[in-house]
């Protein structure tokens, strides 16, 4: 007969899971670790081999090498450029058509059909339209520019946009938009002033998500772009050579690259889970 208790089998398992979370945390946390240690290396000590774990001397070499003497900063712009084009070219079309597609259905169930329409827009993968969108610009000479890459980013932002503001907008009461078409207020009125105030939350936390999915897409900038609007993505996989990749230079292009969205995420994080949470639960 066992004489194991439960508290002594709950305390063993509180174990075993402290065990596995800090496992897991340290997986996580090794390749940052690794990526700043080598971006404050030399370009010697960074081929080391075996690797040096923790560096004795400390040296910004590398990053002084990419911003100051090259021309990192400016695709630092370029990044930060098309990002927020994409953003607020997203929002400002996302958030008006979701609320039509919620509050006016017109019989058609676009509730439902357009939302998984636009969802479906967002499973595409970019290979699928690149080549168009590369005949598209270089016919209408508009390759290798931040306008117009920031709306291709845009365009594939968009279904995110109205897939996770569709819930906000459908929680809120139709009596609510009645009362105030009653009272006088037009459909954009009426939108303004009663709707897009109570779903702040959610276009914050869409705002958000957009900004670092976009900041951090590579594939559209590598075939649309080619030096006056390449972005952080693209001029960070320029490091590595085809014979030798310089380590130092590649880790503080990947420190420059992570560090705004990184600060960015711990600033509005709760943003995002006050967005997520108000828009997942139906009052």
């Amino acid at each position: 007969m066992s004489t194991t208790s439960p508290l002594d089998t709950d305390a063993l398992l509180d174990r075993i899971g402290t065990l596995f979370v800090a496992l897991a945390a340290l997986v996580a946390l090794f390749p940052i670790y690794w990526i700043l240690t080598r971006s404050v290396m030399t370009t010697r000590t960074s081929f080391r081999l075996p690797p040096i774990w923790i560096p004795k001397t400390v040296t910004l070499d590398a990053y002084e090498s990419i911003l100051i003497q090259g021309a990192y900063f400016d695709y630092v712009v370029n990044s930060l450029v098309a990002t927020l084009i994409a953003v607020v070219v997203g929002l400002l079309l996302g958030i008006p058509a979701t609320y039509v597609i919620v509050r006016y259905d017109f019989g058609l169930n676009l509730d439902h059909h357009l939302g998984f329409f636009f969802l479906s827009i967002f499973m595409l993968p970019p290979i699928v339209a690149t080549i168009p969108y590369f005949n598209i610009f270089r016919a209408l000479g508009s390759l290798d520019s931040s306008l117009w890459l920031g709306l291709v980013y845009a365009v594939f932002t968009l279904p995110l946009i109205v897939w996770f503001t569709r819930g906000f907008i459908d929680d809120i009461p139709d009596s609510l938009g009645e009362a105030a078409e009653v009272d006088g207020a037009t459909h954009l009125q009426t939108f303004y002033h009663i709707y897009l105030p109570l779903i702040k939350p959610g276009v914050g936390a869409a705002a958000i998500i957009s900004f670092i999915l976009t900041w951090n897409e590579y594939f559209f900038a590598l075939v649309l772009t080619r030096t006056e609007a390449k972005t952080l993505p693209v001029a960070t996989t320029e490091f590595v050579g085809q014979y030798n990749i310089a380590w130092n230079e590649l880790s503080a292009g990947i420190v420059i690259t992570i560090a705004p969205v990184a600060v960015f995420l711990l600033v509005t994080q709760r943003y995002i889970i006050s967005g997520l949470t108000k828009g997942a639960v139906k009052e």
